[in-house]
């Protein structure tokens, strides 16, 4: 008895499997009309530029291959545009990124620049006030030499009182 459903089973499912096979069919016969006469004009066209006949004079296996073939041409130029349209926005990333990394680059040049120009600055400032604190004790000491000098002339010699 399990046998005889099992078997059961498989031929269902066989059958269904056939019938999702030819699904294409009904699709293209939902799109293009029972018997594929209803195509758009420009497939019409493609077909009497690759055939060099009409549409009205083909058998139905002709439409079908060919509207077949338009399909699959459609979705591998779909997927060929999607590539190239990710491919574009990557390369971009790629650029903006860049783009960043170069602003950054000279943010930083000029941050090191600004940070040596100002230990620059503070490095001529201690020269200067070492400078100018050298010229003042030389000036304390001129004037210590001058005091001295004139206190040694304002003495008088011994006997000259």
């Amino acid at each position: 008895m399990l046998k005889y459903l099992l078997n059961i089973l498989v031929m269902l499912l066989m059958l269904s499997s056939f019938c999702f096979a030819n699904s294409n069919d009904a699709g293209l016969q939902k799109e293009y009309g029972t018997d594929l006469t209803k195509a758009p004009f420009f497939l019409r066209f493609a077909f009497y530029k690759e055939h060099k006949k009409d549409w009205v004079d083909t058998v139905y296996d002709e439409r079908k291959d060919f509207l077949i073939k338009y399909q699959k041409d459609l979705i591998t130029q779909e997927r060929k545009e999607k590539e190239e349209a990710k491919a574009k926005a990557q390369k971009e990333k790629q650029l903006l990124r860049q783009k960043k990394e170069q602003e950054h680059e000279a943010k930083n040049k000029l941050r090191q620049e600004q940070v040596q120009e100002r230990a620059e600055k503070r490095a001529e400032a201690d020269r200067q006030k070492a400078f100018d604190k050298s010229v003042q004790e030389e000036k304390k000491n001129l004037q210590q030499l001058l005091q001295e000098k004139q206190n040694s002339n304002n003495i008088q010699p011994p006997g000259s009182i």
